[in-house]
This record gives C-alpha cells, sequence and structure tokens, in this order.
C-alpha cells in the first residue's frame, strides 16, 4: 500500500495551524499529523516549502468556470471546469443546473454522464446538483422566471432515469410530496400580471437586545471586581479541593470573545420572542471555548490532573510515615524519594492552581 508523507508545511486543522507540520498518509487514509519533521519510513516525500496544507475543498453548489457553464451542455465544458477548481484546492464538486427548458437540462445531465466517465483529470464529480426549475415565484433568486414551473413527475423521472439516480426512500418521499402539495405549490398565472410578490418578512434582532447580551459576556471576561478572565477551573463536586486550571493565551480569549460576539448578532440563539432561553454568558463562553480549543482543554485538562494527582500522592505520603531524612542516593524507603525532594521535584514541573487566580 502506498504511503506518502507531506512535510514542512502550514497544515490548516479546525482548532490551528500547525507550523512545520506534518501529514502521514497510507493508502487514501490520513493516518497521523504531527508537528516537526517525522521519519515514515520508505514513504513517498513532498515538500510543502512553508505553503498551507489544508482539507480539498468539496462544492455542492457550483455553476461553471474558466469561461464555460455547465449549463453549456457538453463534455469538454464539465471536464474543463473540473480541471480548473482542481488547480486551485477543490477535489470534488456538485456540478449545478440553472432553471431551463426540459431539453437543456436534459442534455446537460447527459454531458455530465459523459464527462463522469472521462474525468480524471479535474476535481472529483459527486453527482448533478439539479437548482430548479421548481420554484416559487418568489423563491426565484436569480434563476430566470420563464423557466420557472411547476413539479413535473414525467420530466424528473425522465432527468433521475438519464442521470441513474437511485431511488431512495428520500427521493421517493420528496417525489410524494410534491405531487400532493401541487395545488400549494402551483404558482398562479394572476400573480404573473402582478407585481412582484412581496418578499419573506426579515427577522432581525433588535440592537439593544444583541447589545444586552454582549454586555453580559463582556462583563464574564472583565468582571467590575475581580481579575480579568483567562482560565477555567474544574472542580470535583464531591471534594472542593480538587480543582484543576486550564488557562488560556490572551489570543486565544481575543478569539473566544470574537467568535461569541459573532454568535449574538446571528438568529441562531434567539427564539421567536427575540430572546435567548435561559442565558448564561459563562455556559456560553464554555461552549465557544470547546469548539474552538476542545482538544487542547482536553490536553491541557488531563496534563494538570496528572500534575494534582501527584500532588494528592505527595500528601497521603506525608501523612503516613515518609523517611525525611534521606540518604542512599536520596532515596527513602522502599526507593520512595523523600517528601522534601518530592515536593521540591513538583515544584521544578509546575505549581497547581488551588483557586482564583492571584
Amino acid at each position: 500500500m502506498q504511503r506518502l508523507k507531506i512535510y514542512n508545511g502550514k497544515i490548516i486543522t479546525p482548532y490551528r495551524i500547525i507550523p512545520n507540520g506534518c501529514i502521514f498518509v497510507t493508502g487514501n487514509t490520513i493516518t497521523a499529523v504531527s508537528e516537526g519533521n517525522e521519519d515514515f519510513g520508505d514513504a513517498i516525500e513532498i515538500d510543502a516549502k512553508g505553503k498551507y496544507v489544508a482539507p480539498g475543498f468539496i462544492d455542492i453548489h457550483v455553476h461553471g468556470g474558466g469561461g464555460h457553464d455547465f449549463m453549456d451542455g457538453t463534455e469538454t465544458a464539465f471536464l474543463k471546469i473540473a480541471e480548473l477548481h482542481a488547480q486551485y484546492g477543490t477535489t470534488a464538486m456538485l456540478p449545478t443546473t440553472l432553471s431551463g427548458s426540459k431539453e437543456e437540462l436534459l442534455q446537460t445531465l447527459s454531458a455530465y454522464k459523459e464527462a463522469n466517465r472521462k474525468n480524471t483529470q479535474g476535481a472529483q464529480f459527486l453527482g448533478m446538483h439539479m437548482e430548479g426549475p421548481y420554484f416559487a415565484m418568489n423563491q426565484r433568486g436569480a434563476q430566470d422566471p420563464r423557466y420557472i414551473r411547476d413539479p413535473d413527475p414525467e420530466e424528473y423521472k425522465e432527468a433521475q432515469e438519464l442521470a441513474d439516480i437511485k431511488k431512495e426512500k428520500a427521493v421517493v418521499a420528496a417525489k410524494k410530496f410534491l405531487i400532493e402539495k401541487k395545488d400549494t405549490l402551483k404558482y398562479k398565472e394572476k400573480a404573473a400580471t402582478k407585481a412582484e410578490e412581496k418578499p419573506a418578512e426579515k427577522i432581525e434582532i433588535p440592537k439593544e437586545t444583541v447589545d444586552k447580551y454582549i454586555g453580559e459576556v463582556n462583563k464574564f471576561f472583565s468582571p467590575a471586581q475581580g481579575e480579568d478572565f483567562d482560565r477555567f477551573i474544574f472542580q470535583d463536586d464531591e471534594d472542593e479541593d480538587i480543582k484543576v486550571a486550564v488557562i488560556f493565551t490572551k489570543e486565544e480569549i481575543q478569539n473566544m470573545k470574537k467568535e461569541t460576539t459573532a454568535y449574538l448578532h446571528s438568529l441562531s440563539p434567539y427564539d421567536k420572542d427575540k430572546k435567548i432561553p435561559n442565558f448564561d454568558s459563562g455556559k456560553l463562553v464554555a461552549q465557544i471555548a470547546d469548539i474552538l480549543y476542545g482538544d487542547q482543554i482536553k490536553e491541557r485538562m488531563l496534563k494538570e490532573v496528572k500534575k494534582l494527582a501527584q500532588t494528592l500522592r505527595i500528601e497521603q505520603l506525608a501523612e503516613t510515615k515518609p523517611d525525611k531524612k534521606s540518604g542512599g542516593g536520596g532515596k527513602g524507603k522502599e526507593g520512595i524519594p523523600s517528601v522534601e525532594e518530592q515536593f521540591a521535584e513538583l515544584g521544578k514541573k509546575a505549581v497547581i492552581d488551588r483557586g482564583k487566580k492571584k
């Protein structure tokens, strides 16, 4: 099985960019990602020369490129578009149609079928994205209104057979829905002679509402009294002395503020009354932190837990029978370092945060 190593690159991950990173691939699977140039046996090596290395882009809505359009309905258009997008990082795509005549759509599907067999140099085709022609007129966007029409089972059945689309349950359910709701979805001819239908009402959250929630988040990061936020403290429910702190860098805190503010400006957290149910600024920041730095938080927490475990072990030894007169190579009974030596060693490694920031 072929083995590949890409080294000396800036590797983009969901959480951070790894400088001087290394990626190991076995067959078609990424088996490891590391920082630094690691040995990978007899693998084929590619020097990224300090450039960015990112996952391939999968484009699920693309109409063309390089002077070609998928609605040209030719193999050449499909192949040239795929080759062009592959040069700029797209590894797979769904060629997308526009609303057109039945003949144009069938010709485009036919061209896709032939081009898909010959596409060896461009981004992979994953199937066709049929954008239209079954739209509500007031939701057509940039689609040509001349080709907007009611769902026609005979038409899309023919397109389905031509494209070799499998009759999955979801497709069958969608067809049934369209047929049953045809009267509801039908665009009335009378409306065509009138002015454009009124667009759907745009939902907006009042600025003062957003500002109020952002204000609560700002108080969390910089309270009126006390130190600015720089850590989460994880505490045992049954023993308040058992706690560890995960500390964030200034850059990480700024990113958390930025993403939390952006989230509060979106519609996602608000209910129909334009409020955020059970809003808790601390919990929200914790959720954002987990999205941004989940893996790093777990790694740092594990390190602190190990340190705490070592500290508790030392305290247990101090309460029993420690050898306070260390000798013979600095080891006590049964080869255990004396309490003084253990505390000194721990002090060199790290200081456990047992409460608020000092």
